[in-house]
C-alpha cells in the first residue's frame, strides 16, 4: 500500500493530480483490497513441521526497523512540505482550479446519485463474493 501511495505522491509532485487520485482509487482501493481478500479467503497451509519455518526476528531488529521507517517517513514529509511551501502549493489564494476539484465537485453534486448507486452495487458484489467463497 505504501508503494502505491508513494507512486501517487510522485504524480502529485509532477502536477498530474488526476493520475494521482486514479492511482489511489484503482490500485490502493481496488487491487490491494482484492489481493487482501484473496489472501484472507485462501485456505491456510497445514501440516508444516517446525523445522521448515524461518526463525522469527528478534525484538531489537523490529525496533530498529520501526525507527528507520519513522526516520524515512519524517524525511519524506519534510521534503514534501518544503517543496509545497516553495512552490506555493499550500496557499489557497494562489491555487488554480484543478481537474480533481472539478471532478470531485461533479461527483458530489451533479452525479451524486450515480456515484452512490455504484458504491452500493460494489458493496453488494463484495458481500456476495464473500458468501460464495465461504461455502466453498
Amino acid at each position: 500500500m505504501l508503494i502505491f501511495l508513494g507512486i501517487a505522491s510522485v504524480f502529485v509532485l509532477l502536477g498530474a493530480d488526476f493520475l494521482a487520485v486514479s492511482q489511489i482509487i484503482i490500485y490502493v482501493g481496488g487491487i490491494l483490497v482484492l489481493l487482501t481478500f484473496g489472501l484472507m479467503l485462501s485456505y491456510p497451509v497445514r501440516d508444516i513441521s517446525q523445522k521448515n519455518l524461518l526463525p522469527t526476528a528478534p525484538l531489537q531488529s523490529l525496533g530498529s526497523g520501526l525507527a528507520l521507517s519513522l526516520l524515512l517517513l519524517g524525511m519524506l514529509s519534510k521534503f514534501i512540505l518544503d517543496y509545497a511551501c516553495q512552490n506555493n502549493v499550500i496557499h489557497k489564494e494562489n491555487q488554480k482550479i484543478t481537474t480533481i476539484y472539478l471532478i470531485g465537485t461533479q461527483f458530489l453534486t451533479t452525479h451524486l446519485m450515480a456515484f452512490e448507486t455504484i458504491a452500493l452495487l460494489l458493496l453488494i458484489a463484495l458481500v456476495g463474493a464473500v458468501l460464495i467463497a465461504k461455502d466453498v
